[in-house]
């Protein structure tokens, strides 16, 4: 699991940013574009690129790292599961 210090957020919505900020460093890394090269691609600043690369993620919304995803040409896919239905699939594959 990752860590962040942005702990006053609630622990699903922490994990998310984590994981989104994840997701877009292994883009940049894997496209091997710069801090400055990823800045101009997602219209974040450099210094934007370096928070998320070192996880400070206080400033960042979901929205805001998911923007920063598609505009580094990614398609996001959510799935939501309610609580309800979760505890039935487990009820059914005990």
């Amino acid at each position: 699991m990752l860590k962040s210090k942005d702990t006053a957020l609630h622990p699903i919505e922490r994990q998310t940013k984590l994981d989104l900020a994840h997701e877009i460093n292994s883009i940049i890394q894997k496209k091997r574009l710069t801090q400055k090269q990823a800045a101009l691609l997602t219209k974040a600043t450099q210094p934007d690129i370096s928070k998320i690369s070192n996880q400070q993620l206080c400033g960042f919304t979901v929205d805001r790292l998911l923007a920063i995803l598609f505009r580094l040409d990614n398609t996001v896919k959510l799935k939501i599961i309610s609580s309800f239905t979760a505890q039935n699939d487990a009820q059914h594959c005990a």
